[in-house]
Formats: C-alpha cells, structure tokens, sequence
C-alpha cells in the first residue's frame, strides 16, 4: 500500500489518487501476434477524459469547504454561512458523478485524497460551535438585560417607597392638624 488512496478497477487497469493529482496506470495490450510491443496508445485518452471529471469535482468540493472554513474564522453571521452552506451540500456534495461505478470508484478515491467528507464534517462542527456561541452570547446579553431591567424596577420601586413615606407624613400631619382644630 502506497500511503495513498489506490484501486484496482479491473484486471488493466489501476487508478491512485492524492492531494495533488491522480494517476491511472492503463495496460491494455492487443491479443495475439500483434501483441509484441504493441499498446493501444489511444486508451489513454479516453481514460484522461473519463476520469479527470471526478478528480475535478472533489477538488471543486474542496476548495468550496476550505473557502467555507476561512469565511467561519472571519466571524461571518452564523445564519447565512449555514445557510450557504446547506446549498452547497445540496448541490456540491455529490454521491456520485456517473453512471459508471468504477467512474464513481475513482471519485470516492479522489474524495479520499482530497478530504473532502472530513473537510464537510469539520465545516458542520465549526458551523455549530459558531451558532451555539451565538447563541449563548444572545443569552449572557438577554440576562444583562434583564438584571438591568430588574435593577431599574427595585430602584423605581425604592423611590416609590419613599414617596410613600413622604406622602404618609403629610397627610399624618395634615390628620393631625386637623384633629387638633376639632
């Protein structure tokens, strides 16, 4: 094993994926007489064209999570990084790319390689940390608000308390001066 996501696709042919690129090992000789050093040079071609789409995709998807990744660690609103996001999966994280399973092989070797559902899974759990820290922040304000609130309430109600007491007196003076002209 190489360190690097390889397969086997068939019996001719051998696909191996990295961060940087991808390499195809094709061996598909002509049968019989004319076999001796003969190779079928236009297969190569075909197999560049068929399986680049896939290396291709999983480097799209993970550029577009590392552009997420440094949108989240400028601070950007949670909601609308989340909600980028979610169009993004629905639309950029592919399952497959063709109809073709060993095309769809080499894709999931090229996703492999490139990170890219490790990539999609840490983009979730910062996305996450972001709104959870939001949202204990709107808390924290909502509390300071509310201690302010019920600050200003008992001094408002202190400041009654004493008019009251104020009030009292004068009409306990006002009763008994009133009593005393009687």
């Amino acid at each position: 094993h190489w360190g690097i996501p390889d397969e086997i696709l068939n019996a001719k042919h051998m696909a191996a994926y990295s961060y940087l690129g991808c390499a195809h090992f094709v061996a598909n000789q002509w049968e019989g007489a004319e076999s001796a050093g003969s190779f079928d040079a236009s297969r190569v071609g075909i197999i560049q064209r068929k399986y680049f789409t896939a290396f291709l995709a999983a480097l799209a998807q993970r550029l577009v999570t590392h552009r997420f990744l440094e949108r989240a660690s400028r601070d950007e609103e949670a909601g609308s990084l989340w909600s980028d996001f979610a169009r993004f999966e629905s639309v950029g994280c592919l399952i497959d790319v063709s109809r073709r399973e060993a095309v769809n092989r080499c894709y999931r070797l090229a996703q492999a390689a490139q990170r890219g559902p490790e990539t999609v899974e840490h983009v979730h759990r910062i996305l996450r940390d972001i709104q959870a820290d939001g949202q204990a922040r709107r808390g924290n304000e909502s509390a300071e608000r509310m201690n302010r609130l019920l600050a200003s309430q008992r001094e408002t109600q202190r400041r009654l308390g004493v008019l009251e007491v104020f009030i009292i007196t004068v009409y306990t003076a006002e009763l008994v001066n009133l009593m005393g002209e009687i």
